[in-house]
């Protein structure tokens, strides 16, 4: 950004110097509104922000990664325990913020787990599947999250 805003500045200043007689004078005068007005800008936007505690939306979607649609998993839905693929570097804090943020609902547990990637052959060659971490969610009772509403 700061790359960027310092080629705005320069065209500013050399079109003030091409249409102007005394061009040093006025260069440095536009260039002090310049950067007075966006010292402003800065001010007027942070006092317009919200600061919220815990993670933002964007940071959530990358926690949580989708729902394990399984039988086990879809079974267990019944009884108020959801099961979620999530970053490989996600902890249990963050995953319980994630589905506050995501959900509206604090989850009363979290498990993780890590599943190692199975090894498959196609044909002659060997690969292996991605490792995964897993999050198995406790809601409090009557709580609900409703994942298969697009499938």
């Amino acid at each position: 950004m700061i790359f960027f805003e310092w080629f705005r500045k320069k065209k500013q200043q050399e079109a003030v110097f091409a249409s102007s007689k005394h061009k040093t004078n006025e260069i440095e005068i536009k260039a002090k509104n310049v950067d007075a007005e966006e010292k402003e800008k800065k001010i007027v936007s942070a006092d317009k922000v919200e600061v919220k505690p815990g993670i933002k939306t964007t940071e959530a979607y990358r926690i949580i990664i989708n729902p394990v649609v399984s039988e086990k998993a879809t079974s267990y839905e019944s009884r108020g325990v959801y099961t979620f693929f999530v970053a490989r570097n996600a902890t249990k804090t963050q995953v319980k913020q994630a589905v506050k943020e995501l959900f509206d609902i604090f989850p009363r547990q979290v498990r993780l787990i890590n599943v190692q990637g199975k090894t498959v052959r196609f044909g002659r060659t060997r690969g292996r599947r991605k490792d995964r971490k897993k999050a198995i969610i406790t809601l409090p009772k009557g709580a609900t999250i409703n994942i298969h509403e697009a499938v």
